[in-house]
Order: structure tokens, then sequence, then C-alpha cells
């Protein structure tokens, strides 16, 4: 298993989307109380970019034309979107966080 370390667990500040550039893709990070998403930063309905989307504990919705997303698997959740959003696995280690890399 490869992974890419992408920042240690307090740069991530619980409810709020975080964009980074890891495994030369675009990432938002998307930390809850329970755990940290990880998933490529563009709607797959016009390519606006997620980050600056509407989060609850497992979902995101895109401000720009309401597409929503499942945060653990992708799946589309509401038009107009019609395919899902690439997921990263991610794993905490000692208060790192990393990226799980396919």
């Amino acid at each position: 298993m490869n992974r890419e370390y992408i920042g240690k667990i307090e740069d991530f500040p619980i409810h709020k989307a975080t964009a980074i550039n890891a495994i030369g893709q675009d990432i938002v990070v998307y930390r809850t109380n329970k755990r940290i998403y990880t998933f490529i930063n563009v709607c797959s309905h016009e390519h606006f970019p997620l980050e600056d989307g509407e989060y609850d504990e497992n979902t995101v919705t895109c401000i720009h034309h309401g597409a929503k997303y499942d945060l653990e698997t992708g799946k589309v959740l509401a038009l107009p979107a019609t395919s899902p959003i690439k997921i990263y696995k991610n794993e905490i280690i000692e208060g790192k966080v990393y990226i799980i890399i396919d």
C-alpha cells in the first residue's frame, strides 16, 4: 500500500473543507467530529470546485447547481450530477494524515 502524507490532524479544522494538492490532484480534505474525508475537488456535473460546497456529516452539495454527493462512496445523491466523484481512502497514524494511493 502506498500513501502520501498530507498534514497533521490539526491542520484540518473540524467542519471546514481544506483544498490541497496531493498525489498530483486537487483534493478536498473535510474533517468531521468522527472522521476525515478526502475526495477530488471537482463536481462531476459542471466541474466547479467542491471545496466551497455545503457540508454535513457525510455529504457535500455543490453550491453552483445543487449536485449532492455521499462522501463515503462518492455516489450522487441529487441531480443534476449523474456521475460519482472520486473518493480517496486515508488513514491517520500518530496524528498524521495520509492519503492512500491506489
